[in-house]
């Protein structure tokens, strides 16, 4: 587990350091030291090199992403698995809006017990009651992708109901 953590740790400053080097006007990564390396540098929101798309949709933070061969994912692990579900769920969202038509009280209860654990996961970390790991930011962004994917159909064909008067 400890050489997997050093790994962990060697890539993220690899990372680190190839951000600042590319901020500063491209000096050489591996003469930067962990000193050099502010505040400023560990709260860097959005790497420069990202897809654009990728930029306007999650902040990409490289602590908060997961790695692949010495590099960070453009989405944080919320992401990663948040935008998937909600696709993949959105058509048994609309299956059980059309087939099931489920009391609002029911659907309401669902989206609420599927988003909270990722309301409760920002809120203590961002009041710094607790860390948060990848794992759970990546569960608690699934649970919460199959929540909005099946509850947003249902809430939209119940808005075009009030609106239409059907």
């Amino acid at each position: 587990m400890s050489d997997e953590l050093d790994e962990w740790s060697y890539q993220q400053e690899t990372a680190w350091k190839n951000v600042i080097s590319m901020r500063s006007g491209g000096g050489r990564p591996d003469t930067i030291k962990r000193s050099e390396m502010t505040r400023m540098d560990m709260d860097l929101k959005v790497i420069d090199d990202r897809p654009y798309l990728m930029r306007r949709i999650c902040h990409g933070i490289p602590e908060r992403c997961f790695w692949y061969r010495g590099h960070p994912l453009p989405l944080c692990a919320r992401c990663t698995l948040f935008y998937p579900s909600l696709i993949i769920t959105i058509p048994i969202g609309i299956l059980v809006a059309v087939l099931l038509s489920p009391p609002a009280f029911s659907m309401l209860l669902f989206t609420t017990l599927t988003i909270s654990p990722l309301v409760i996961d920002g809120l203590t970390q961002y009041h710094g009651l607790r860390s948060s790991t990848n794992m759970i930011r990546a569960v608690t962004g699934a649970l919460a992708g199959i929540g909005s994917g099946i509850a947003a159909p249902y809430v939209m064909m119940r808005l075009a109901g009030a609106l239409l008067g059907m």
